[in-house]
């Protein structure tokens, strides 16, 4: 699969890679940069600085975490750290099962020996808002915040964002609006403008 995505890079002329993706990181960690033959940027890129307190608790995929991603990153930091996996809890952000995935996000946070907790994956900070009231002591980190301020595509004002999606279109673009509330954009080639004014999908 990753050399099928390799040849559609290259026939789309894609110069450097940002991956989201921390379990494709922690199966293929150093290989990336070979597969796709041009560099890959991750969210673990110039971003340990950001690390600042003594110990964490991650929640994260079952592979990131058999594979302690997280630990390794901080490895030399000399910090405590414990990675719990959280089974099926991308998918059921990216099917729309907000009510259960809130609940099992909850669940795990629960479990957390660390006030400070690392969303391992970059499907969970997308439901952050619906678990802050129910667990207001907890310092929750996203690490996609630390990796914004390191990108190198600071240079570019307003950059078209072209999504593509081998599943569903029509919730792929549903999760668009929902989350992202972008105003134009393309999907799969398709271009798309959004009203100002969004109804965004409910919760459900």
């Amino acid at each position: 699969i990753l050399n099928d995505i390799s040849h559609f890079f290259n026939q789309e002329n894609v110069t450097e890679i940002i991956t989201g993706c921390n379990t494709t990181v922690s199966i293929f960690k150093n290989e990336l940069p070979s597969i796709f033959h041009r560099p890959v940027q991750s969210l673990f890129d110039n971003t340990r600085q950001y690390y600042k307190e003594n110990n964490y608790t991650i929640l994260s995929t079952e592979n990131s975490s058999k594979n302690q991603l997280f630990t390794h990153f901080l490895s030399n930091k000399n910090v405590i750290t414990e990675e719990i996996a959280c089974e099926n809890l991308a998918y059921l952000i990216e099917t729309n099962q907000i009510v259960n995935a809130k609940e099992l996000l909850i669940k795990k946070a629960r479990q957390a020996s660390h006030k400070n907790i690392i969303l391992g994956c970059t499907h969970y900070p997308l439901i952050l808002d619906e678990v802050l009231p129910e667990l207001p002591e907890v310092n929750w980190i996203n690490p996609a915040k630390f990796l914004s301020r390191n990108t190198t595509t600071n240079n570019v004002n307003k950059p078209q964002i072209t999504f593509y999606t081998s599943g569903s279109e029509s919730r792929f673009q549903q999760q668009i609006n929902q989350y992202l509330k972008l105003s134009q954009y393309k999907l799969n080639g398709k271009r798309h403008n959004v009203p100002s004014l969004v109804s965004n999908p409910s919760l459900v």
